[in-house]
């Protein structure tokens, strides 16, 4: 999972690069806000706290995300939550459906870049032997200086 927040963050930069330059000769900030609804996404990934073998995992799910650029930096936040279900690719593991949210923020300015980024997942077995699975991830990076430096990383990741 942790590679779709790096993801998010490289996609998060390239938009920064296309889209400051616009800003730079401008004298107001631009704002946009991207909407999905009832979305449906199919892959194969590890599930958090469920071992080791990969999942093929369905989500459905609403998302929301927002950047405001200005000649002084980017804020840029989203926020993605929804339903799941996960199908073992090793048929002796269990199946699990639940619900999820993800949120992450990122700040740019000339001087600091943030980011925070969560990640929950709580669900139940679909075999009906009642086994829960809840995760919950919490990374977050601080850079400043000139060039910038990582000041405070962490990533911060417990299974119930």
């Amino acid at each position: 999972m942790r590679h779709r927040a790096l993801a998010f963050l490289i996609v998060v930069f390239a938009l920064l690069l296309t889209a400051s330059g616009a800003v730079a000769g401008g004298n107001g900030a631009q704002t946009t806000t991207a909407h999905e609804h009832k979305a449906t996404d199919t892959f194969v990934d590890l599930l958090p706290c469920a071992g080791v073998d990969p999942y093929t995992i369905t989500i459905t799910y609403n998302a929301v995300e927002h950047e405001t650029i200005t000649a002084n930096g980017v804020h840029a936040t989203f926020t993605q939550t929804g339903t799941f279900t996960a199908v073992p690719t090793n048929p002796s593991q269990l199946a699990f459906s639940g619900h999820f949210t993800n949120w992450g923020n990122f700040n740019l300015s000339p001087q600091n870049v943030n980011s925070t980024f969560t990640f929950t997942i709580h669900g139940t077995s679909t075999d009906g032997s009642g086994v829960d699975l809840h995760f919950h991830e919490t990374a977050h990076f601080t850079a400043s200086g000139d060039p910038l430096q990582v000041r405070v990383e962490f990533d911060k990741v417990s299974c119930a």
